[in-house]
């Protein structure tokens, strides 16, 4: 019989989430940091958007209730706060 196990399926879904975490997080860091933007800085965003979209999503998906009804949008949320992250540089004045 033809069609996806269970182990496949997974694997898809995971590469999926990955994938849309990656896209949210490029977006977001090309819009936020629009005057410093370069290929590494949104290359950051898309790894930090997709790892925080893996980690929201699954979270959600554990825990009950309002979360796991809108595990879209909390793993959406998660992947923008990563992103915004990424860009963040901790750039210490110096005092002369």
């Amino acid at each position: 019989m033809g069609g996806l196990d269970m182990p496949g399926l997974t694997a898809l879904l995971i590469v999926f989430k990955l994938w849309m975490g990656a896209i949210v997080g490029s977006v977001v860091t090309s819009l936020a940091y629009r005057s410093r933007r370069n290929k590494a800085l949104v290359i950051r965003g898309a790894l930090f958007g997709a790892a925080a979209y893996l980690l929201a999503s699954s979270a959600a998906s554990w825990l009950g209730s309002w979360t796991g009804a809108h595990e879209t949008a909390v793993s959406y949320a998660g992947s923008c706060a990563a992103a915004l992250l990424a860009g963040a540089s901790p750039r210490v004045k110096s005092v002369s």
